[in-house]
C-alpha cells in the first residue's frame, strides 16, 4: 500500500509509476509461481527456495532504502526481484 506513495513522493517518479511498479511485481510473481508449480517438492528444496526468497526480500529492502531520486529507474528492476521473492515466499 505504501509503495505507491514511496514511488511518487520520495523518488518523484512519474504518476504512471504508481501503477506500473505494482503491476511489474504482480506479473513477475505470477510467472514465477507458475514455474514453481512444476517442481517436485521435498523438504530441502522447500527450505532452499524459502531461504532464497527471504534473502532476496532483504536485499530488495536494502536497495529500496538506498535509492535516490536520480536512481529511481532502478525501482523497476527491484520490483521484478520483489515479485520473485514474493512468489518464493508464498508458494
Amino acid at each position: 500500500a505504501y509503495l505507491a506513495f514511496y514511488v511518487i513522493n520520495d523518488l518523484q517518479m512519474d504518476q504512471s509509476a504508481k501503477a506500473l511498479v505494482p503491476a511489474i511485481i504482480y506479473i513477475s510473481c505470477f510467472i514465477v509461481s507458475i514455474a514453481l508449480q512444476e517442481i517436485a517438492w521435498n523438504s530441502k528444496l522447500l527450505k532452499a527456495y524459502f531461504s532464497t526468497g527471504c534473502i532476496l526480500w532483504i536485499f530488495c529492502g536494502a536497495v529500496v532504502m538506498l535509492l535516490t531520486k536520480r536512481m529511481s529507474y532502478a525501482m523497476y528492476i527491484v520490483s521484478v526481484f520483489i515479485g520473485i521473492a514474493n512468489a518464493l515466499m508464498m508458494v
